[in-house]
């Protein structure tokens, strides 16, 4: 069957899984660059200043092309020699003719804020851009702001190396944005995006304005986030250290929380104690349960991360494992609903079809490419180092699992170390399968 004879839908289908060969598709035929020309430019992403100059002109002299642009992801430029004020024109130029935009996430590296001052984009939902925070930088972010009451998620980060105090000069009136609904970056901003908003996820990634030690700055924090017209679903934020004050008043002030990540920041590894660290995790954990999520009933996912630099920490440490595994079933019964978890090891739990008809405090170690390492839960129960609910059933998979390793492995409840005897299991039964849920 000719080409221009196939329907339109399978034509699009085919020429998505290429996309290496749309732009010498493009010239085949009028139809064909009718049909790739918009999946070339409907998602971008650019990484360098000589490929924006080349897409901005692209955009500017093809209306066709501009229009069909939704997504646009600006990082990591390595600024070129050019003119300034001739780059600035282009690329404004350019984004000006993408009026359809849907997505625009900048990563401000070569100071491209001006660009936007004209801007507008009557469809855009979400604007990501981290910027050099100045007294001629935020007036420009705002008044973009303003000019989109289009916007369901803003996030606006300061650059590594600005100084908090480049926000003392942002304007106080309140922005108008009643779709608002995800907000993440500086506390600075909260004042004028958060107030009488139907936001449902805040995420403060640097506190520029307040100070997170103050209970009088913090309380302010609390009121802006309790003045949302509906619950705060997800929140998140950071400290220099594991700040429970800071905790315990966000937890009165957010009840519907069900999303919580906490994220413990050191900027000089040399002034680190990591004795000093562990005990003041330890007791941070200890606070946790006992004072904040008794007031999170509704609790589904905590992740508690620490960017401290140069922790050496061992992923398949089986007493580490067995300290958080049981920390866990502890906190489930505080927070029956909670499922997915990650700790200061940055290893990730997860609790798989909880069911009250069997134990359903039973976690799992969860790895990024999604899969659940039920043999070393199985391997747990077998030697009693993850806690059991008493006058609770096993789930089946579990059930029938321990009962083949106990059958292959003789007195293999008298193990410690988990990692040895997952070898001793394969070493015995080589064509083993993994346990799994699905």
């Amino acid at each position: 069957m000719p080409l221009h004879n196939l329907p339109i839908e399978l034509l699009q289908s085919i020429f998505d899984l290429c996309p290496d060969a749309q732009p010498a598709l493009c010239r085949v035929s009028k139809r064909v660059n009718a049909l790739c020309l918009p999946m070339m430019y409907r998602d971008v992403c650019i990484t360098k200043v000589v490929d924006l100059v080349k897409l901005c002109k692209t955009l500017s002299a093809n209306t066709f092309a501009a229009l069909t642009m939704r997504r646009l992801i600006i990082h990591s430029l390595d600024f070129e020699s050019l003119p300034l004020q001739a780059f600035e024109d282009i690329v404004s130029a350019g984004l000006q003719a993408a009026k359809n935009l849907i997505a625009l996430d900048i990563d401000d590296s070569v100071n491209l804020d001006n660009c936007l001052r004209e801007c507008t984009f009557p469809r855009l939902e979400s604007f990501c851009i981290v910027h050099m925070p100045s007294p001629d930088s935020n007036p420009i972010i705002y008044d973009f702001l303003t000019r989109h009451r289009s916007l369901k998620n803003i996030s606006i980060k300061r650059s590594i190396d600005a100084w908090p105090e480049s926000y003392d000069d942002l304007p106080a009136k309140r922005i108008s944005l009643p779709k608002l609904a995800t907000y993440s970056g500086s506390d600075a901003w909260l004042d004028v995006l958060l107030p009488n908003r139907r936001i449902c996820e805040v995420g403060i990634l640097s506190w520029d304005r307040y100070d997170p030690r103050n209970s009088i700055e913090v309380r302010h924090i609390c009121d802006l986030l309790s003045s949302s017209e509906g619950p705060i679903y997800a929140f998140g934020t950071f400290s220099n250290d594991w700040n429970y004050p800071l905790l315990r008043d966000l937890a009165e002030a957010l009840p519907d929380v069900r999303e919580f990540s906490f994220i413990k920041y050191a900027q000089d590894a040399f002034e680190l104690d990591e004795s000093e660290t562990e005990l003041e995790y330890k007791s941070f954990l200890s606070a946790l349960e006992m004072n904040i999520l008794p007031r999170w009933p509704n609790l589904r996912s905590i992740h508690l991360r620490d960017v401290q630099p140069g922790a050496d920490i061992d992923w398949e440490s089986t007493e580490s494992m067995v300290h958080e595994v049981a920390q866990l079933c502890d906190w489930t019964r505080v927070c029956p609903n909670l499922k997915i978890c990650s700790f200061r090891s940055r290893r990730l739990w997860a609790r798989p079809n909880p069911s009250p008809e069997y134990d359903n405090a039973i976690w799992c170690p969860y790895y990024p490419e999604g899969d659940l390492d039920v043999l070393w839960t199985v391997l747990a129960i077998i030697t009693s180092q993850h806690p059991r609910r008493k006058g609770r059933k096993l789930h089946p998979v579990l059930q029938r699992t321990v009962h083949s390793i106990c059958a292959a492995v003789p007195k293999c409840e008298n193990w410690v170390d988990i990692e040895l005897l997952r070898e001793e299991v394969y070493k015995r039964c080589p064509d083993f399968e993994e346990p799994s849920f699905d």
